[in-house]
């Protein structure tokens, strides 16, 4: 049997994995089980990120006047930034049931080892793998954060200037408006954040458990080299496990490849704008 120091950690990460499946794909997966404040959570992101593109593409069209402006290139980068991030969302919500298999087997490979060995090895890489991504977690998320703070506190100080949004058929001469617009960007933005974290530091997930079954695979092999014609199961366990981490990846590959491919044709027509 295992240690459950690896297990322990797999069940702390697991409701965090579930729950950004659900907002990565726009999926209430058991809404009779969620608290209101997850139902939020879930579909506040996307339902931000359309409004961002709405309000962005609303604010170019009353405020353009024949030449670019630098509040103009912003809103035009978060009208496409939003745009990406909904292509993200859709492609997610099409594979969703391609992640939910990917969480499944990796809780497999936490739970199941054919001997101790396997078992000693598992729980070393396991954790280490585990370890890396809840720092990765933490770098991301500050990263991101910071970003948007900043990025608020900027618009903030610009008043007027720092609106970048438009929220159709709302008068510019409202009592308020510049604070209720810079309030309304901030939360879009935050929202649209959410998204952008829970989506990729899922996928970032999966892509460790695959190397950590790549290590516990090589660490095995190493240890047991000579002992192929003394242990005949040894070659059935690493075919089975090797197998399985072919299917991982090609499970992965089949959930990123669209949304590479957006990311690709979005940041690059994003550095030509800006460089335009």
């Amino acid at each position: 049997m295992p240690s459950r120091s690896h297990l322990e950690m797999f069940d702390k990460i697991k409701p965090k994995l579930e729950l950004g499946i659900s907002i990565s794909s726009f999926w209430a997966s058991n809404p009779s089980n969620e608290s209101r404040g997850e139902r939020f959570l879930i579909k506040g992101p996307f339902i931000s990120t359309t409004l961002i593109s709405i309000f962005a593409i609303t604010y170019m069209v009353n405020t353009f006047e024949g030449r670019l402006t630098t509040n103009l290139a912003l809103s035009f980068l978060c009208c496409f930034g939003s745009l990406q991030i909904c292509s993200k969302t859709l492609s997610m919500r099409y594979h969703r049931d391609k992640l939910i298999k990917l969480l499944n087997k990796a809780e497999f490979l936490h739970n199941n080892f054919e001997n101790e060995e396997l078992s000693t090895i598992g729980e070393r890489n396991l954790k280490k793998f585990s370890d890396i991504w809840l720092i990765f977690c933490k770098i991301g998320t500050t990263s991101y954060l910071v970003a948007i703070l900043l990025f608020s506190l900027t618009n903030a100080l610009k008043g007027k200037l720092g609106i970048i949004f438009q929220i159709p058929l709302v008068p510019i001469d409202l009592p308020y408006y510049t604070e209720i617009m810079l309030f309304v960007q901030f939360i879009l933005v935050i929202f649209g954040c959410i998204s952008i974290i829970f989506t990729e530091l899922g996928v970032a997930y999966h892509g460790f458990q695959i190397m950590a079954a790549s290590d516990i695979l090589f660490d095995y092999i190493s240890i047991n080299k000579d002992k192929i014609q003394e242990c005949p199961d040894f070659l059935k366990i690493i075919t089975i496990r090797y197998c399985d981490i072919v299917e991982n990846i090609n499970l992965l590959k089949s959930v990123i490849s669209f949304s590479v491919l957006v990311q690709f044709v979005f940041s690059a027509f994003m550095s030509l704008a800006i460089f335009f």
